[in-house]
């Protein structure tokens, strides 16, 4: 009601700046988990040519936000591509795919072309030349990550602990009730871990 139908931005800009920034954010990270899912699909998780790397990684993640102010965002130039030349020097744990923006690098492989067609599909175009609700840099996210410190222990009937020793596991491979501990870095997520701990190979095929 204060701007009417035709001055739609600043009804947008009433709200506070990370909300507003939130739409943009969520799309990002739904594109980024198509791609990641269709790389793990068609290429496995072997590096492949045209995939996107990190060289001289310093930390165990490379991810930063959107603004490229911290983290990884502020070491873009490191992301190179995978040739050739250089496809037996780098692991997959190197291997990165963007959050879409229009200050990254896309793969020069199938991958990229399915950002293309993702984008296409939706509509959707990261220009640095428009207002900021409308757009955003981009960044880059790990497509492996490694817990730290992993830790388990089965849960008695009684609710007391045990460590699970490896003695104990050869005895039986049916465990009713557990509790995890571990760290990940930055931008991942626990409840993706759990669901592939939990998820059978038979399932997976389901």
């Amino acid at each position: 009601k204060r701007y009417g139908k035709d001055n739609a931005l600043m009804a947008i800009r009433c709200l506070q700046h990370g909300v507003r920034m939130f739409w943009i954010n969520a799309y990002q990270s739904y594109v980024w988990n198509l791609a990641v899912t269709e790389r793990i699909r068609r290429l496995g998780t072997k590096v492949a040519i045209g995939d996107l790397y990190v060289q001289n990684r310093k930390d165990d993640v490379f991810c930063g936000d959107n603004d490229g102010e911290g983290g990884g965002g502020s070491r873009k130039k490191d992301v190179c591509i995978v040739s050739k030349e250089n496809i037996s020097d780098v692991d997959i744990s190197q291997v990165v795919l963007p959050l879409p923006g229009y200050d990254v690098q896309y793969p020069s492989n199938e991958i990229g072309k399915f950002y293309e067609d993702i984008l296409l599909r939706d509509n959707v175009s990261f220009c640095k030349d428009t207002v900021a609700e409308a757009t955003a840099k981009g960044t880059y996210r790990d497509i492996v990550a490694f817990a730290k410190d992993l830790e388990w222990e089965k849960v008695k009937d009684g609710g007391e602990n045990s460590k699970h020793g490896e003695e104990e596991m050869q005895q039986s491979d049916i465990v009713d009730t557990f509790k995890i501990r571990f760290e990940l870095g930055s931008g991942s997520y626990a409840t993706m871990m759990l669901r592939e701990l939990m998820t059978t190979t038979l399932a997976r095929y389901h």
